[in-house]
């Protein structure tokens, strides 16, 4: 058992992919029916993705969490990608799983500054992971900030870790608008 648990602790990209396989599974899932799949908060981040900060759901609690429905905004309107319900869902959920998987390879970072040991390790993967929070309300209401947010602190904390001071202003104003 701990030569298992030495082989999948012991490579950096071991299990950020298993969690990155897991994402790509529950994008294929089931979803909130409400709203054509977008619920109903979601519902006010698709408006506010479609038209951007033209939109007319704009207002002083979207606009702190403004910056991921405008990073799919500008993604689309650069790629020429049509504004439906279906392809917004299907941007954040692929978004959601980028951070989830980016988020899992820098937890893995940390654990590796601090010389966790493997059962330590895994035990943080799976409390941080897989968990309802990160792995089933991310795919089953996906049109909201709650990831980007989630993958934003795991990120200003790696920065953190490591001393990087600029990068932490940076994200910490990204933040503000997530």
């Amino acid at each position: 058992m701990q030569l298992l648990l030495r082989k999948l602790t012991g490579n950096s990209y071991i299990i950020p992919l298993i969690i990155f396989c897991i994402c790509v599974w529950r994008i294929f899932v089931p979803q909130l029916p409400a709203n054509n799949g977008l619920g109903w908060d979601g519902y006010r981040y698709y408006l506010l993705t479609v038209d951007g900060l033209q939109s007319q759901v704009l207002d002083s609690y979207l606009a702190f969490r403004i910056f991921p429905s405008l990073f799919i905004h500008v993604l689309f309107k650069v790629i020429g990608i049509a504004f439906t319900p279906a392809n917004v869902i299907l941007a954040f959920k692929i978004m959601n799983t980028g951070l989830i998987t980016v988020s899992a390879w820098m937890v893995k970072k940390i654990f590796e500054k601090y010389q966790l040991n493997s059962v330590s390790q895994l035990t943080g993967f799976v409390l941080i992971f897989l968990n309802y929070g990160v792995l089933n309300f991310t795919f089953y209401n996906p049109v909201v900030t709650d990831t980007p947010a989630f993958f934003l602190s795991l990120e200003l904390f790696y920065f953190f870790v490591r001393g990087e001071l600029i990068n932490i202003l940076l994200i910490g104003l990204i933040g503000t608008f997530t």
